[in-house]
């Protein structure tokens, strides 16, 4: 287990992490997630003792390690460079954290080989890193980590500099590690779909802070404030400015153009006439004809993706944009007027400050 108490860390003037509590069970896969600069890298080198905090605990398997080098606290971190050595083999780059911590020969090729056999990369280990494609070489840098036996592994956008189709191929591998090696995993990325399809718990920062902590289709339907709801999800959420003109529950709001809208929340904390803000995902937009809704919208772009389509609706005469995710084939015609029905279990709130009402559906 991984815990962290108040930590936080400045970079001289530059608050990099504020009091950020935070506890990853052991065992588990957390993705630390957020827009650049947030804090999510710093915070995973905090925790491989790379960077020094400036107050608060970390905790490994339960005992302190503020003041333990990186190699006393039984992790392992797969760099985003690969960082691999040039001029030594895949078995050498593999076996030299073993040979540095004087393990037994014996020992050292029973496990790179064990390892390479559970990445696929046995018949490689006589290369060296300049004959390996980038996904290969991925691969060792994982291993590397992986001969160690660890406590916990720490990955750093391990998948970045990899084409689509390797990062998806790789991505299935990791998961596949992870549920073999059942070992605390905790991965930085940029990417919501590595998040949401390989982690257990999701962890968004956003200006140093923690927004949100939960399992990743929790962050999905019930995000904690506007930034979560619109981090999440891609395409992302679209949102309406409004004038909540009943609380409920459920809420009625007056959205641009004169329509009503109700919205399966309870927004009894907030006072009526208050400007909020509704929110709903693209694939729970509905699109009919222009005279069955009283909100309506102009097609002004269609990208037809295959296996579905996204087409964007100018509301009235203002800037609002809506994205809607249409099955192929059902998507209107550019420059074409439609009306709009949002379901209103599938509609959230916000209120000024960001905070979301709590939605009535489970």
């Amino acid at each position: 287990m991984v815990s962290l108490h108040r930590v936080s860390k400045a970079f001289g003037s530059v608050q990099a992490l504020r009091e950020v509590d935070l506890e990853v069970a052991a065992g588990e896969f957390c993705c630390f997630v957020g827009p650049s600069g947030c804090g999510k890298s710093t915070l995973l080198r905090l925790i491989a003792g790379l960077e020094d905090v400036c107050s608060g605990e970390i905790r490994i398997g339960g005992q302190p390690v503020n003041d333990r080098p990186p190699a006393q606290r039984g992790v392992a971190m797969v760099f985003q460079s690969y960082a691999l050595y040039p001029h030594m083999s895949v078995f050498q780059n593999m076996a030299f954290g073993l040979q540095q911590s004087r393990t037994s020969r014996q020992a050292i090729r029973d496990r790179v080989e064990a390892t390479a056999q559970l990445l696929q990369i046995e018949g490689l280990l006589e290369r060296l890193p300049k004959q390996l494609s980038g996904g290969q070489r991925q691969r060792v840098a994982i291993g590397r980590a992986i001969v160690r036996q660890p406590r916990v592994f720490l990955f750093d956008e391990p998948l970045s500099n990899l084409d689509a189709s390797l990062r998806q191929q790789t991505r299935v591998e990791i998961a596949r590690l992870h549920a073999q090696l059942k070992t605390t995993m905790i991965y930085v990325t940029h990417d919501q779909i590595e998040a949401m399809t390989l982690a257990d718990k999701i962890v968004v920062l956003h200006e140093g802070r923690v927004e949100q902590v939960g399992p990743p289709l929790w962050l999905y339907h019930h995000p904690a404030n506007r930034f979560v709801a619109g981090f999440i999800g891609s395409p992302r959420m679209n949102f309406l400015p409004a004038r909540l003109q009943r609380t409920g529950p459920p809420a009625e709001l007056a959205l641009p153009g004169g329509a009503t809208q109700r919205a399966a929340v309870d927004a009894s904390t907030l006072p009526v006439g208050a400007a909020v803000t509704c929110g709903i995902r693209p694939e729970h937009i509905r699109v009919v004809r222009a005279q069955d809704a009283a909100l309506r919208g102009r097609v002004v772009l269609r990208e037809q993706l295959g296996d579905h389509s996204l087409v964007f609706l100018r509301i009235g005469d203002g800037d609002e944009l809506l994205t809607v995710k249409l099955a192929p084939g059902t998507e209107p015609e550019a420059e074409q007027h439609v009306g709009i029905l949002m379901p209103p279990e599938h509609c959230h709130l916000f209120a000024t400050d960001g905070r979301a009402c709590p939605r009535l559906i489970a």
